[in-house]
C-alpha cells in the first residue's frame, strides 16, 4: 500500500486530528493563553497557533501510516514463515 492510501484509510486521519485538538489545544494554551485571554491576539499570532495544530495532525498522521505498514509488513513476514 501506498503512503497516499494509507492516509486516507479509515479512521487514520479521525484520529490525527483529535490528536491534533488535544495536543495543539494543550500548545497554544501554554505559548498563547495569556494573548488569547486577554483577547490580543495579531495576526502573527494566529498564523503560529495555527502551526500549533498543524504540527501534531502531520506526526499523528506519518505515525498512524508508519504504524500501518509495519503492522502490514509483520503480517506478511508471519504469513510467508507460516507457510
Amino acid at each position: 500500500m501506498t503512503f497516499k492510501t494509507l492516509v486516507f484509510a479509515p479512521g487514520v486521519q479521525a484520529r490525527a486530528l483529535r490528536t491534533s485538538l488535544l495536543v495543539g489545544s494543550i500548545l497554544a494554551g501554554i505559548n498563547h493563553g495569556e494573548y488569547i485571554l486577554a483577547g490580543t491576539l495579531d495576526s502573527g499570532a494566529i498564523v503560529k497557533i495555527l502551526l500549533t495544530y498543524t504540527v501534531p495532525y502531520c506526526v499523528a498522521l506519518y505515525a498512524s501510516v508508519s504504524a500501518i505498514k509495519a503492522m502490514s509488513a509483520a503480517s506478511t513476514a508471519t504469513n510467508k514463515s507460516d507457510k
